[in-house]
């Protein structure tokens, strides 16, 4: 016997509403993870913009600095800074061919100026002010086979002097007032300065 196949009804209950489209569980869970994956990316970007951005303004600070020490170390003169007693603040007497300061002859803020002292208006060799952060340890050494010479006469003077100095500016930070520099220093810059007079 056999039934008659029954026909779907049309008419729906007054109070129902009709069934409506939703997301399923593993969609949800799809979705939450894509999402966790961008915001980890996003993440690790803005901390490599960040260091970047950290390395641009010390940089930039640096060039300043620089600037600032081979200024102040050009203006001394190339006599004063060959002879006996450089005129390069917190210098020892030279009593070599070679110097190499074991302390730090500028200070620096962290916006990269020179830290002066309100006792002498030179810059300050003690590192004792809170705001430094930046230290400069200028060293240097006369270049060999360039003797010096009378600009006179145009004889030379001595073979043991000589018409160009190297210079090398060491940098080193954050900086500790009254504690020995770290070695290697964080950057180097090289320069010269001839002999003119």
């Amino acid at each position: 016997m056999m039934r008659p196949a029954r026909s779907k009804s049309s008419v729906r209950n007054p109070g129902s509403t009709p069934p409506q489209a939703a997301f399923s569980l593993i969609e949800i869970v799809l979705a939450i993870g894509v999402f966790v994956f961008a915001i980890v990316a996003i993440l690790a970007l803005m901390s490599i913009g960040s260091n970047s951005n950290l390395a641009a303004a010390t940089d930039t600070s640096l060039a300043e600095m620089t600037q600032y020490v081979d200024s102040y170390v050009r203006h001394q003169g190339f006599t004063s800074l060959s002879g006996s007693n450089p005129a390069i603040p917190g210098s020892p007497t030279l009593t070599s061919a070679y110097f190499n300061n074991a302390t730090p002859n500028f200070f620096f803020d962290g916006s990269g100026n020179v830290i002066v002292s309100s006792a002498t208006g030179l810059p300050d060799t003690t590192g004792t002010y809170s705001n430094a952060l930046y230290s400069c340890t200028v060293s240097a050494s006369p270049a060999p086979n360039v003797p010096a010479v009378a600009a006179a006469t145009g004889v030379a003077l001595s073979a043991t002097s000589s018409n160009l100095l190297y210079l090398r500016y060491d940098f080193r930070w954050p900086c500790i007032a009254h504690k020995a520099p770290k070695y290697p220093p964080d950057r180097t810059v090289y320069s010269s300065v001839a002999n003119y007079e």
